[in-house]
């Protein structure tokens, strides 16, 4: 239950969070302008119902996005790693479809983690870079506008760390569910690298190095 609300914190409530702080920015005084405001103060006067509604919102939020980002991982991280490991679309579902039916035998720590960390990199990178662009808005010609460019840059750090682990999550697929039995892990690593170069290990078999 604990690593659950873990999962739970840095993958749906943190980028839910800074979306509804984009959200609020870009249409808070809308909001305090009208007449429903008048009536959700009035419900939000209690502390727990405002605190908990306020991390209701950012639940929503995440979860959207969170559902957003499945779908354009299939079009963009999908395609990307694919190309860099010179793997065809046909062989890198292969992978990924026989990877899902091994998880019926049980899961890997560390690959649950990396998935963690995708998940985190990529969803709150997304949703820095929302929050960014419109403080960025609100705030332009102002000091405020460092705090724009720190997001940005924050979401572009996060946008290259989730390329990487994907790229490691892919690796780590072909090397157990890959229809040749030659692997390189130092390619893996560094995938630009010619196999002569990066070698393979003795007998070239998949197995080697598994636990």
């Amino acid at each position: 239950m604990e690593k659950l609300g873990y999962q739970i914190l840095v993958t749906v409530l943190l980028p839910g969070t800074l979306l509804l702080a984009a959200a609020w920015l870009a249409f808070g005084d809308i909001f305090l302008g009208s007449h429903a405001f008048l009536l959700v103060e009035t419900f939000l006067r209690s502390e727990w119902i405002g605190g908990g509604s306020l991390l209701l919102a950012a639940a929503l939020l995440g979860t959207l996005l969170g559902s957003l980002m499945d779908s354009l991982e299939v079009h963009t991280f999908d395609v990307w790693t694919s190309r860099e490991q010179s793997l065809t679309p046909d062989d890198y579902w292969e992978e990924w479809l026989k990877y899902v039916d091994s998880l019926e035998k049980g899961s890997n720590p560390f690959i649950d983690q990396m998935a963690l960390y995708f998940f985190f990199e990529s969803r709150t990178a997304v949703a820095a870079l929302v929050l960014g662009i419109t403080w960025g808005f609100i705030s332009w010609g102002s000091g405020e506008v460092v705090i724009a460019m720190i997001l940005v840059a924050t979401a572009g750090v996060l946008f290259r760390a989730a390329r990487e682990t994907h790229g490691i999550l892919a690796a780590y697929r072909h090397r157990r569910f890959a229809k040749s039995t030659e692997w390189s892990a130092l390619a893996f690593i560094q995938p630009d690298l010619p196999y002569e170069r990066a070698g393979r290990p003795p007998g070239g078999s998949s197995d080697v190095g598994e636990r």
